[in-house]
């Protein structure tokens, strides 16, 4: 990796100030929104109207050339179905559209843009084969992937297109940002990172909340070893989560879909697994400059922080290719964590 200067709130000119990122005592928070009570009717509006996926069985999925079809994704598909769930979320925001218009885009079939086949296609290039568990840092280059091809004429995304942006190493460059939009009208934000060797250190349960508290967050793919989970909000030390952990039959026709919004769960944040994936979603110089100023603030207020800022450019792809693929642990199967679990 190449040298870089860390940036600071002088390095950009702005009169941006970044919104405050500390939740008061009870409130709860879901991507940005706050809520002063749990049982507050918007809040519960809010989420239901989030697209939860699910394990699924019955599809077929078969590599061009291999003879092992698999019916389902119950095992190893729970950080496939995480990010199916935080794409929607940001598709949705990114074409200022309602999430349920957008599900067909990810129905179990290999015509779906953004169905659970394309992902685990798309994991094949990168070392991963079909039917195996993915790190977050893995999905996250897979949705890269499926995204870029959406930018054609005739696809969901060529008059609005947006770009997936993967820092490497936790290191995020403002510039960078500044000059995808040029030719882009959003940016997804995708920054895969460890937060400890076995579990998530005490020094960064600050900056998490932090995160979720932003207007730019679209959640983060976390949760426990082996089991994958979609964190959207919290309410004190618990984040609240979406759980694709539960088989629903084959979502390959309209009349097919299915569950798609369940019960939210919450689980400790000393509980959730250090190897996460955090997102935003901006689609302005502003909302890049806010974010900076956001991301710099609760960089100065840990001492520990999350990311850094750098000035300048990022090195090429190819300089980062391999070290996206940290904490990608290939052991099979998934631990039964729900008796950790606290219903919300």
């Amino acid at each position: 990796m190449g040298n870089w200067v860390v940036y600071s709130k002088t390095s950009r000119s702005s009169s941006c100030t970044s919104k405050s990122l500390h939740a008061e005592p009870g409130e709860v928070v879901i991507t940005g929104k706050r809520f002063e009570k749990i049982t507050d009717p918007e809040l519960e509006e809010l989420l239901q109207s989030k697209t939860w996926f699910s394990y699924r069985k019955g599809f077929n999925l078969k590599k061009e050339g291999e003879k092992q079809k698999f019916k389902t994704d119950a095992g190893w598909g729970c950080v496939h179905r995480c990010g199916q769930m935080l794409l929607i979320n940001a598709l949705a925001r990114h074409l200022e559209t309602e999430e349920n218009s957008l599900i067909p885009l990810f129905m179990d079939l290999n015509t779906s843009p953004f169905s659970i086949l394309q992902i685990a296609m798309e994991g094949v290039p990168l070392g991963k084969k079909v039917g195996q568990w993915f790190s977050p840092g893995i999905v996250a280059r897979c949705i890269k992937k499926l995204v870029q091809k959406q930018h054609s004429p005739g696809m969901v995304l060529e008059k609005r297109k947006l770009e997936v942006v993967i820092p490497n190493d936790g290191v995020l460059y403002p510039e960078q940002l500044h000059s995808l939009l040029k030719s882009h009208s959003g940016l997804l934000i995708m920054i895969p990172i460890r937060l400890g060797l076995t579990t998530v250190c005490g020094q960064y349960h600050y900056a998490i909340r932090g995160c979720l508290s932003s207007q730019f967050s679209v959640g983060i793919i976390g949760g426990k070893p082996r089991h994958s989970l979609y964190f959207i909000g919290y309410k004190g030390q618990h984040l609240i989560c979406m759980d694709p952990h539960k088989v629903q039959a084959a979502y390959v026709s309209i009349g097919t879909a299915g569950a798609t919004a369940d019960q939210k769960r919450s689980v400790p944040i000393p509980n959730m697994d250090p190897s996460c994936l955090i997102s935003f979603l901006v689609s302005s110089h502003d909302d890049v400059d806010a974010l900076t100023a956001q991301l710099l603030d609760l960089t100065q207020e840990t001492r520990y922080p999350l990311f850094t800022l750098a000035e300048g450019m990022p090195p090429s792809d190819e300089e980062i290719e391999t070290s996206l693929q940290f904490a990608d642990d290939d052991s099979e199967g998934e631990q039964n964590l729900d008796d950790s679990f606290v219903l919300v």
